[in-house]
């Protein structure tokens, strides 16, 4: 099937305009470090990082947008420099899980965001890289769920051991992308923001133990209030002082409304 010329000439002018705005943003960017103040050295420092992203494939306006920010929040420049570094050595880490796990460009883009922003989010690399060594992720499909898992739950506060148990449990139990996908949509809905450790051991467990997919987290997010409806069934002379307090006050108010 032949592809009509019009087309071949717009993805031309598409490819051209793109070109041209990734110099602009790069001049942009030289320009904007030049008049940053910044001593020699601060400033051969970061463009020799940027460069070396650059030359190794790897994006560049994340690091532009992180110099961006620290400067408009007048952060020293030796604290963005190192900012800068961690997340080009992220995306290193990331390029190469993505490079490993998959051969096609869609699939590794996929999996190279999940494991920047499980990274960003504050699961090292060490752990990411640790975790995907399991033949279970050596489908691309399950390994970007499990990346976004670790990356929600990270974000909800769970610290970066109890994500990588869950994860290594995961593989273990040989859960599937649909079902890891249904964890992460149970999470959503009754996962707890802050310290959520206990929730997520919580998870690890009942997955270990043989419940898949969101049953690992309904069980999980229920069982306190479970525990506390049990609680109240067991106690009739609680449940009696509730209802006769309502009545008391219903009481009350009727007196009160006669009165007026």
């Amino acid at each position: 099937m032949k592809t009509h010329p019009f087309l071949w000439l717009l993805k031309a002018i598409c490819f051209i305009l793109l070109l041209a705005l990734a110099v602009h943003a790069e001049e942009a960017f030289y320009q904007a470090l030049e008049n940053s103040g910044w001593n020699e050295t601060e400033k051969n420092q970061l463009t020799m990082i940027v460069q070396q992203a650059e030359q190794d494939g790897l994006p560049t306006s994340p690091l532009h947008a992180k110099v961006y920010e620290g400067m408009a929040k007048n952060i020293p420049a030796e604290r963005i420099i190192r900012a800068v570094s961690l997340a080009n050595e992220q995306h290193k880490a990331a390029r190469t899980l993505s490079t490993k796990l998959s051969q096609a460009p869609l699939e590794q883009n996929a999996l190279f965001e999940h494991a920047v922003e499980a990274m960003t989010a504050g699961i090292p690399a060490q752990s990411i890289m640790a975790v995907m060594s399991h033949q279970h992720f050596s489908h691309p499909g399950v390994a970007q769920e499990t990346l976004a898992l670790m990356r929600d739950l990270a974000r909800r506060g769970s610290s970066a051991e109890e994500v990588e148990n869950l994860a290594q449990t995961i593989a273990k139990s040989r859960l599937s992308k649909r079902e890891i996908g249904e964890l992460r949509t149970e999470i959503t809905r009754h996962g707890r923001w802050g310290k959520s450790d206990t929730f997520t051991r919580d998870i690890t467990r009942r997955v270990s133990r043989g419940e898949r997919g969101s049953a690992a987290v309904r069980g999980s997010s229920s069982g306190g209030s479970s525990s506390q409806k049990s609680t109240n069934s067991s106690n009739p002379s609680r449940k009696g002082s509730g209802s006769s307090g309502g009545s008391h006050g219903s009481s009350k108010g009727g007196g009160s409304g006669s009165g007026r």
